[in-house]
């Protein structure tokens, strides 16, 4: 079975290449739902059922050159020996002009993602989730899904939306920093919930962006998995419809998908997840090459 995530195989290098496809089995904490090192692998080989051309976007981004990378190395003695590959992978990446998608892992990959972003300067980061992730520490750990998005806005402008769970004190971090966007209530035009504007999801950030999407925005009706269990997220439509969105008001440098944890047996949620990565890719694509030829 081929490590290429969409293609049978890489071109001879990233260079040759518009996007890199970046693995990052990072599974550190999350206690609830162990076994995020082992998304990656399950999504790169549902890719391989995926129809790679989208019919929405109206191209296919293979075809100029699509480069899986193998993982980076990870330690987790410390915070820096398991954040540094993944923000140095970025920084490669996305400072050579390529457009980067991240597969992990646990959501704590963003405060990986946001110190190579950071480095670069000049970006900010639409971030995606089901749960606001703005606690300070969580099981004594800084960085961890509860607090990725706390030290990604510690480095970088961040913008938070789609959480439908909250802990007061992210929602009071989240609050005085003004980087809580509309919840999932506004974003999917719930009862009683007025729906939310594409530019309240980008409001604050920079022209340059990099999309963090934590899987679990979804709701469990889309994604059943472990450690997505409440109810109340985003339809597929929704997050998709929302993608566009954000496509069509900003400069997307490279996204992440992160926070799924495959059921033994189940090929579903890493298909849907790979379904997703070839959208982002896509309008990233599209963004790239405006004439839309696929050639």
């Amino acid at each position: 079975m081929t490590d290429c995530f969409l293609t049978a195989e890489n071109p001879e290098d990233a260079a040759h290449a518009w996007a890199v496809v970046l693995p990052v089995p990072f599974d550190r904490c999350a206690a609830k739902a162990p076994g995020a090192r082992l998304a990656p692998a399950a999504v790169i080989a549902a890719s391989q059922q995926v129809e790679t051309h989208d019919l929405e976007a109206g191209c296919d981004p293979t075809v100029r050159g699509l480069f899986t990378a193998p993982p980076p190395e990870l330690d987790y003695v410390t915070e820096d020996a398991a954040l540094e590959p993944i923000g140095g992978a970025v920084e490669a990446h996305v400072g050579a002009g390529r457009f980067a998608l991240l597969l992990g892992g646990e959501s704590a990959v963003l405060a990986g993602s946001a110190r190579g972003l950071a480095r670069l300067g000049g970006c900010g980061v639409v971030r995606l989730e089901g749960v606001l992730g703005c606690e300070d520490v969580r099981h004594g750990l800084r960085a961890v899904p509860r607090t990725a998005t706390r030290r990604a806005a510690e480095l970088l402008p961040v913008r938070s939306s789609g959480w439908r769970l909250a802990a007061e004190g992210a929602r009071a971090f989240a609050g005085a920093k003004d980087l809580a966007g509309p919840d999932a209530r506004r974003l999917a035009a719930r009862p009683g919930a007025t729906l939310a504007t594409a530019d309240e999801v980008v409001a604050g950030l920079p022209q340059d962006v990099w999309l963090a999407i934590d899987l679990g925005v979804l709701d469990p009706s889309v994604l059943p998995m472990p450690g997505n269990l409440e109810p109340g997220g985003l339809a597929y439509a929704d997050l998709t419809a929302l993608l566009a969105a954000v496509f069509a008001s900003r400069r997307v440098l490279g996204a992440e998908l992160t926070g799924l944890c495959v059921p033994a047996g189940d090929v579903l949620p890493a298909f849907v997840a790979a379904r997703l990565g070839l959208r982002v890719l896509a309008l990233a694509h599209r963004q790239r090459y405006p004439a839309g030829a696929d050639g």
